[in-house]
């Protein structure tokens, strides 16, 4: 059920999850979002795949420090992470997870080498329980916005 790597949650248990949630009642009030990390292939070319594995890590670290015991996060494959956020609205999620993205940008240290920095973008859409797999499609749709229009933002 987790990434090796990062030891957050895979992308398999996240099917089984929104099957748990689905099931919940009362159903609560839930948003996801799709994270990518901004250049990571550039990353990678220019530090070596090391560093890369030390960045997604570092950023499973970051984000599961200054999200909530009751969100979670799922690696969902290479550098997309997708957020999983107990919220009534996307605005609060889209609130949050900006704040996310802006202390991001400033706070990694990323092994011996100082001053890397990587951003995030994402993009932000209300959990239909319903329609999960369209409402992963939307979230997916808005950070492909976010990259298109320069990177390093949320979309909601």
């Amino acid at each position: 059920n987790t990434d090796a790597l990062t030891q957050l949650y895979n992308r398999r248990y996240a099917h089984q999850y929104f099957e748990k949630i689905r099931a919940d009642v009362p159903r609560l009030d839930w948003c996801i979002a799709m994270l990518d990390i901004d250049n990571f292939k550039t990353i990678n070319d220019t530090y070596g795949h090391a560093v890369g594995d030390a960045v997604l890590t570092e950023l499973a670290v970051q984000l599961t420090s200054m999200l909530r015991q009751t969100d979670l996060v799922f690696r969902w494959g290479g550098e997309e992470f997708l957020i999983l956020l107990l919220a009534r609205n996307v605005d609060i999620a889209y609130n949050v997870l900006d704040k996310v993205r802006r202390r991001l940008a400033t706070s990694q240290e990323i092994e011996e080498h100082v001053g890397l920095r990587f951003t995030v973008t994402l993009g932000v859409s209300k959990l239909d329980l319903d329609a999960i797999e369209q409402s992963i499609e939307s979230c997916d749709q808005k950070l492909y916005l976010g990259k298109n229009s320069g990177k390093n933002k949320a979309v909601r």
